[in-house]
């Protein structure tokens, strides 16, 4: 479960968070693993990007996470 990507406010706008995501699938993808995104800018991301699908381990609630709101 992906439950959150920080990157300090100083530092945003360097697409630094997408580079944090893509190491994280990358390593899902290397372990045949699949995430769920409970973290709202993973979400979004999954959600725009189609490349992500192979890792995504969808569900019905709003943050594929049950446990988020």
């Amino acid at each position: 479960m992906l439950h959150l990507i920080y990157v300090d406010p100083r530092f945003r706008g360097r697409h630094l968070g997408r580079q944090l995501l893509d190491f994280v699938v990358d390593e899902a993808r290397e372990k045949g693993r699949k995430i769920i995104p409970s973290c709202s800018f993973a979400l979004q991301e999954f959600t725009r990007h189609q490349e992500y699908a192979d890792v995504w381990a969808k569900t019905d609630t709003k943050y594929s996470d049950s446990y988020s709101s």
